[in-house]
């Protein structure tokens, strides 16, 4: 559909060629010559003093006679009309499951693709589509609805398109519809969550009969849904509820039941702390920790991060230095490499509890080390020896007045972590009992 003019030039010489645009000068905007419908362009002054037919989109606003050889136009302002398509009713119906919606289409005011555009009340919309056909744009169903009648008035040749479309039939009329109502009817069905604290379970709602049109909620207050389709709901007991064009409102009661139980189970560590022979002026301890994996569900999988700190103090007079270079992680005997974590240098804290004249301070430093990504299951030794030393005697001293003696501490607490637990099981959690090592310190020997 378009409008008619006939351009003609009654005065001037210029040979041209001419060309005719509307609304912008621009490629995509050359009017056609009627009734051949090829493009206005290369047109000679002998055709336009005779007079040339072409027509251009309704919506026209300008119309432009450009001279291509002065690069000159004459613009023409074009009065608007107004431009109006009757309403179209679609009825959508399936016999096998009790369909019977109608949708009322109005025309939008808007142009999509060079056709106007079509809207029902509540949002659905009739658009043309470049390859050819009109299109029924988000049918609340398991099917395309399309046209292929190519006027600006879609009211013929609508049909049903997809693997299910044998069982729709598609009527359309020019108008309002008229509803001729089936018993209404709305049916649920659910996955439930997979177990007590997730929100993974859905709920698919389908009304049918009614006056169409259906929209859902789940609190009979707020209809916004217009699939039907419910997701991350927990376990409990759920009204869906469905209102038709109409405003009827129907409604089902469903309960959503976790799939599996919900269990927690417990890791925990113990530890021991022997003297190992003293190399020199250090003196060497033994650590060992060992975590129990029988209670961990047969058939889950426990990843996580360990991590082993030392935590080194002396106080003054002198210092205390230590060894944290030696330490070992196996599972079932096999060995688990180990990687340097985060180290704080010495730096001086508190006053010590030395009673001298002199101020003696604490100082303390950390060293820790981390192995990431271990694997556990049920039944997995899993074993930890850190070993450490301490020397107060290479660079320690003693300070004797007449109220006290004061000499170098060295201390070593250690922790042992469990850390970011990973569980392969939806339905499980974990409770990791790190051991309390018990802490080790050493005099400055006189």
């Amino acid at each position: 559909m378009g409008r008619y003019f006939t351009i003609n030039i009654n005065s001037g010489t210029s040979p041209g060629p001419y060309t005719i645009y509307y609304n912008t000068i621009g490629s995509g905007n050359i009017a056609t010559i009627y009734p051949s419908g090829v493009p206005a362009e290369n047109l000679t002054l002998t055709q336009l003093q005779t007079g040339v037919i072409v027509t251009a989109p309704v919506d026209i606003v300008d119309l432009y006679l450009y001279n291509v050889l002065c690069e000159t136009n004459q613009k023409f302002q074009i009065p608007q009309i107004a431009v109006t398509y009757p309403d179209i009713c679609i009825t959508v119906q399936n016999v096998n499951l009790g369909i019977n919606d109608q949708y009322q289409f109005t025309y939008s005011n808007n142009t999509i693709n060079g056709k106007p555009q079509y809207q029902t009340y509540n949002g659905y919309l009739l658009n043309w589509n470049l390859n050819g056909y009109w299109e029924f744009i988000t049918y609340p169903g398991p099917i395309l609805i399309q046209s292929n009648d190519a006027d600006n008035i879609p009211d013929s040749n609508w049909g049903a398109v997809g693997t299910s479309a044998k069982d729709y039939i598609i009527t359309t009329q020019q108008g309002l519809c008229e509803q001729i109502p089936l018993p209404s009817r709305l049916t649920l069905t659910k996955i439930s969550p997979i177990c007590e604290v997730s929100t993974n379970g859905s709920i698919n709602a389908t009304a049918n009969g009614g006056s169409g049109g259906w929209t859902y909620s789940l609190n009979g207050l707020l209809y916004n849904n217009t699939t039907g389709v419910f997701t991350s709901l927990g376990t409990g007991q759920y009204t869906i509820y469905a209102k038709d064009l109409n405003g009827q409102v129907i409604s089902q009661t469903i309960t959503l039941t976790a799939q599996q139980p919900y269990t927690t189970f417990t890791i925990a560590g113990t530890s021991t702390v022997t003297n190992l022979p003293t190399v020199g002026n250090m003196r060497y301890y033994l650590a060992t920790v060992n975590y129990d994996t029988s209670q961990i569900p047969v058939g889950v999988t426990m990843t996580f991060d360990y991590k082993m700190v030392y935590n080194l103090y002396y106080t003054e007079p002198g210092l205390a230095t230590f060894d944290t270079t030696q330490h070992y992680i196996t599972k079932n005997g096999n060995p688990i490499s180990i990687s340097n974590g985060p180290t704080t240098p010495f730096v001086m804290g508190q006053r010590g509890p030395c009673a001298s004249p002199t101020p003696y301070y604490i100082y303390g430093g950390l060293d820790s080390y981390i192995s990431s990504g271990i694997n556990l299951v049920n039944g997995d030794v899993f074993t930890i020896n850190i070993i450490y030393g301490i020397d107060t005697k290479t660079n320690g001293s003693v300070d004797i007045n007449s109220t006290t003696i004061c000499v170098t501490i060295g201390y070593v607490y250690l922790n042992s972590l469990i850390e970011n637990v990973v569980l392969s099981c939806e339905c499980c959690d974990d409770v990791v009992i790190n051991p309390n090592i018990a802490s080790t310190s050493q005099n400055y020997e006189i």
